[in-house]
């Protein structure tokens, strides 16, 4: 894919950063966000974004080393949150519009 640097990636020191805060402070972790981004990714095609290798393999190496963090290390991770669709969305306006919530109605507490 145009624009992709991998180079940046670094799977074993997130396991590491995980280690160190769990051993730091003892407490469950919980990663609020974790992903990249792609240079100029707002230009891609539709076709371009869809085939989006890249992150597959990011994704790929970065939940390893956290499933090694917790099957091997012992560190004690209750949540991982990649980047929201709401930050890709952004090259696709249009896909915004189409994910407008929709609201059951309320019913009064009986």
């Amino acid at each position: 894919m145009k624009g992709v640097n991998l180079s940046h990636t670094v799977p074993w020191g997130f396991r590491k950063i995980l280690n160190w805060a769990w051993k730091r402070y003892g407490l469950p972790i919980y990663v609020t966000e974790n992903g990249f981004s792609i240079v100029n990714e707002n230009t891609f095609t539709l076709e371009e974004a869809l085939n989006d290798t890249a992150r597959v393999h990011y994704y790929e190496g970065y939940l390893n080393a956290l499933l090694d963090a917790v099957v091997i290390d012992g560190v004690k991770v209750l949540g991982y949150m990649a980047w929201s669709l709401m930050e890709y969305a952004t090259p696709f306006p249009s896909l915004l519009s189409s994910l407008e919530p929709t609201r059951a109605p309320l019913s009064p507490l009986a």
